[in-house]
């Protein structure tokens, strides 16, 4: 029997005493370490108990990891609809020219109800063994396709209802001004994104995108792609509000509007150059770095010139978060860059 067999039986067993086995002229002596076996046990039991964890969660669904989600869920819509619960029979006018939505509003009214209910649904779904148990284990058991499904449409639902309950015109934007309404819609987006972040782990085995773009080799793009989302909600928010308040004429608003396309066309120029051109011994990452000082300067002078009190984008909003967001990780992102380029840097200066 070979020598490496004979090695990995005896770690196997753990063998008593201390052993030299010999081939040749070579010699093996495996010295018995009680510490060692005792770690090597208290990782086997560890692997038992989340295989027998799993083997529960595949086959009673009241053991879901992601049942944290949907009450994380059920809270943010809870408070959703409470709040165009109140507003509904709220007679407060906000001082502005702005005039509330109809149609978005009762959008935020029915769709927090429509939410609640089934997150109730579903939540009870996960403890029923009366009505339809195997239905239930069918949609939700680990690794169902149904439940992904179930979460997409969540998500989808949850975007609608983001864009219903915080845009200009909406009961969480510029024209109620009910910042409960607006800070609940977007935390039921990120439950709902959550969840599913829950399910790709640990059903499906499968990264989120979060992971792949933070384990990237190239270390800013994980910045670059959170400066290309809240460039894309200034863009989207600043476009809607020029067209809800007929301000497409005004300059400033023309300047919102050039700046934050401007600023997600870098990003996306930014990520297409990261995956194409990564080699050390191409000259992107200098193009890179004048990049990241333009963007970084030009949305400092935005926030300055843009969010102050009698600015065109103040109070919490899209716009305004938007804004923030996006020169927070412009700033950011040109930290990371300096990190990673510490060799270039010293040689510049």
């Amino acid at each position: 029997m070979p020598v490496k067999v004979v090695l990995r039986e005896i770690h196997k067993i753990g063998f008593p005493l201390s052993l030299t086995l010999s081939q040749g002229d070579s010699q093996h002596s495996i010295p018995y370490s009680p510490s060692s076996q005792r770690k090597r046990l208290r990782g086997r039991r560890t692997e038992d108990l989340v295989r027998r964890y799993n083997q529960i969660a595949s086959d009673d669904i009241y053991a879901s990891s992601r049942l944290s989600g949907y009450l994380f869920i059920f809270t943010a819509y809870c408070v959703l609809f409470v709040s165009s619960f109140q507003a509904r029979n709220n007679d407060r006018q906000v001082e502005n020219d702005l005039t509330l939505s109809t149609w978005k509003f009762w959008c935020t009214f029915y769709g927090s109800l429509g939410f609640m209910i089934a997150m109730i649904v579903t939540i009870a779904a996960h403890f029923d063994s009366f009505l339809c148990p195997r239905l239930w284990r069918f949609v939700f058991k680990l690794g169902s396709k149904g439940e992904c499904f179930v979460l997409s449409v969540l998500i989808a639902f949850a975007i609608f209802m983001v864009y219903c309950s915080t845009s200009t015109n909406g009961l969480g934007g510029f024209a109620a001004l009910n910042y409960n309404v607006y800070f609940s819609s977007w935390a039921g987006l990120v439950a709902c994104s959550y969840t599913m972040d829950l399910w790709l782990t640990d059903s499906a085995k499968v990264p989120t995108l979060t992971d792949l773009i933070r384990k990237s080799r190239v270390k800013t793009n994980y910045n670059w792609a959170c400066t290309l989302f809240f460039s894309v909600v200034t863009l989207l928010s600043q476009l809607d509000t020029m067209i809800v308040t007929q301000m497409i004429q005004m300059k400033s608003s023309q300047i919102m509007l050039l700046s934050s396309g401007a600023s997600v066309g870098c990003c996306l120029f930014a990520l297409i150059m990261n995956a194409c051109c990564s080699s050390p011994r191409s000259h992107w990452h200098k193009l890179e770095g004048l990049l990241l000082v333009a963007l970084s300067s030009f949305w400092t002078w935005v926030v300055v010139r843009f969010t102050g009190a009698m600015g065109l984008i103040n109070g919490p909003s899209n716009n305004y978060f938007g804004v923030w967001g996006t020169f927070f990780y412009s700033i950011s992102t040109f930290g990371v860059w300096l990190k990673e380029n510490k060799p270039f840097c010293g040689n510049v200066s």
